[in-house]
């Protein structure tokens, strides 16, 4: 595979910066519990009627939505933790915070709740 030589910045404008294709969990055990809770749900659905397995069906898409939202959730809060840390890194120390209000009480800092990274 050809390294791509691309900034990042650049990669990220052009949609070709996908992280969550990239990574892949590296416990050893990762592919066979995915394997084996594959094996376990089709045995379930293989025992249900037409109607079970279509209900079967909703859970899964329900399950992957939730897992989704979650994951988008742990890496918005990552991204915004890191730009925090940058931020803190490289500004002054009269810019920095010295009060001890939490970050979310503090003015500008952005809310997760705004449904945006």
């Amino acid at each position: 595979m050809r390294k791509d030589c691309r900034s990042l910045l650049e990669r990220i404008y052009v949609g070709d910066f996908l992280p969550s294709e990239l990574i892949v969990p590296q416990n050893p055990e990762y592919a066979q519990t995915v394997e084996e809770s594959e094996k376990e749900i089709n045995a379930i659905i293989e025992m249900l009627g037409s109607e079970g397995r279509a209900r079967m069906d909703k859970v899964i898409a329900l399950m992957g939505d939730a897992q989704y939202m979650d994951l988008y959730a742990t890496f918005a809060f990552g991204l915004r933790t890191g730009i925090q840390l940058i931020y803190e890194l490289f500004a002054s120390e009269e810019v920095l915070p010295s009060d001890k209000r939490s970050y979310r009480q503090r003015p500008g800092f952005a809310s997760t709740k705004r449904g945006g990274l």
